[in-house]
């Protein structure tokens, strides 16, 4: 009889185990689906240090600019203590963005997002998604990414959701081809948000709040969600009051998930596509 209760109770577990979903293949399928819904064709990035994928839908027309949407933080935790193995969002609401957008438009995720074990094995390290997310090594490949996007297309617009604009913010710093810089629920700088979280520095990564004086002269809009309790308005008060007003738009009732890609389409409208 005990020998019996064994035998079902090691079944059952595993037939659990067999059932369990494995996140990394569950986000990788998922923007597969996604992006075959909406259209998009899939790239893998040549050179550089990093495996890098992007998604596009379409060619910009001569002498309009090419918009690239950049992925955000994704998933770098899975607990307080244990960092991810594979950063890929489960939700790449960034994508979702890129796929609600008219027109054509690039969906590019962060290094070591929805990219292959094998190629995420030789060069992807925990720390490029945890205390070096926003670091040089992570902004110079995204910057080498967007040098192999621009063929034929006349200048960038950048649009950032949550950590993905903090990167496209620390990007635009550095580049001359920025027609506009748009972010959507991003921490902008770091230092007061992770002190607004009791957490300690994000050693090894930049802030762009530090790179203000280089983003003079760059168009810029910002969305932030009143109810936003990830990146509180709070957060950015000091990035934000050296531009000028027309530049933040508060949107109320809006947290860091609900309700951008629903609203999206008339946000865009909202500020001019082009």
């Amino acid at each position: 009889m005990l020998r019996c209760i064994a035998t079902c109770v090691g079944f059952l577990v595993l037939l659990a185990g067999c059932t369990l979903v494995d996140p990394t293949r569950a986000a990788h399928e998922n923007l597969q689906r996604l992006a075959a819904a909406a259209g998009f064709v899939r790239h893998d990035l040549p050179g550089g240090k990093f495996p890098l994928a992007v998604l596009t839908r379409g060619t910009p027309a001569a002498g309009q600019p090419l918009i690239v949407f950049l992925e955000g933080d994704g998933q770098p935790w899975i607990s307080r203590w244990q960092p991810a193995r594979d950063p890929s969002p489960l939700d790449p609401l960034a994508f979702r963005l890129a796929a609600a957008t008219p027109g054509p438009v690039a969906y590019l995720p962060r290094p070591c997002q929805f990219v292959s074990s094998a190629d995420a094995a030789q060069a992807c390290h925990v720390e490029l998604w945890t205390s070096q997310r926003y670091g040089e090594e992570i902004v110079a490949a995204m910057d080498h990414a967007l040098d192999s996007l621009t063929a034929g297309s006349d200048g960038l617009i950048l649009i950032g959701y949550s950590g993905g604009g903090t990167i496209a913010a620390l990007v635009a710093a550095r580049r001359h081809d920025i027609r506009r810089l748009i972010t959507v629920a991003a921490p902008l700088d770091i230092t007061a948000w992770c002190r607004g979280h009791g957490l300690p520095p994000l050693s090894g990564s930049l802030s762009p709040r530090d790179e203000l004086h280089r983003l003079v002269g760059t168009e810029q809009i910002h969305f932030v969600g009143s109810d936003d309790t990830v990146v509180s308005p709070a957060a950015n008060l000091r990035f934000f009051e050296h531009l000028h007003p027309s530049a933040i738009r508060l949107i109320p009732e809006f947290d860091h998930d609900c309700c951008w890609v629903n609203a999206w389409p008339e946000l865009f409208r909202s500020i001019g596509s082009r």
